[in-house]
């Protein structure tokens, strides 16, 4: 399964019940993070459960990539950042998704965020790891409003 060889391939860590890693969890009220060496720190609860650990590296890896591409195309980052968070229907559904939603410090990792959860979507129902049945309703139509962003036709960015 595509969770195992996650576990196998990827520096995954299970944070411990105290230390510095357990600290920063604590901290961001969050069940992961990344470490500057690349190691993902997961707690017990999304490394035992395989599409919750998935979703989660997914996630990860896609926000890694959209800071990329702020740095290397900056000028089609802004584009299509504009066109996502000034766009009422996408940010509607977005933030009523049933996810954890971090505090933003700013428009950039709201839109990574965004970008991110749209992207993690996209992988687990094209990898049939869940079924379209197996997202929630909101979950569907945010994907959707997404695709023409996610997947262009042509060259417009």
């Amino acid at each position: 399964m595509i969770a195992d060889m996650y576990r196998q391939d990827r520096n995954i860590s299970v944070a411990g019940h105290v230390g510095e890693d357990r600290n920063r969890l604590n901290e961001e009220g969050s069940q992961g993070l990344v470490r500057r060496n690349g190691i993902f720190v997961v707690d017990q609860e999304i490394y035992n459960n395989d599409l919750r650990l998935i979703r989660y590296i997914r996630h990860e890896d896609n926000e890694l990539l959209m800071q990329r591409m702020q740095v290397l195309h900056p000028g089609r980052y802004e584009r299509i950042m504009e066109e996502v968070l000034h766009n009422p229907d996408i940010m509607t559904l977005y933030y009523g998704l049933p996810h954890y939603e971090p505090e933003h410090q700013n428009q950039y990792r709201l839109f990574n965020d965004v970008v991110s959860q749209a992207f993690e979507l996209l992988y687990i129902t094209e990898q049939n790891l869940v079924g379209q049945s197996k997202i929630t309703q909101e979950e569907r139509d945010f994907l959707a409003i997404m695709m023409p962003i996610l997947r262009p036709e042509g060259d417009e960015y």
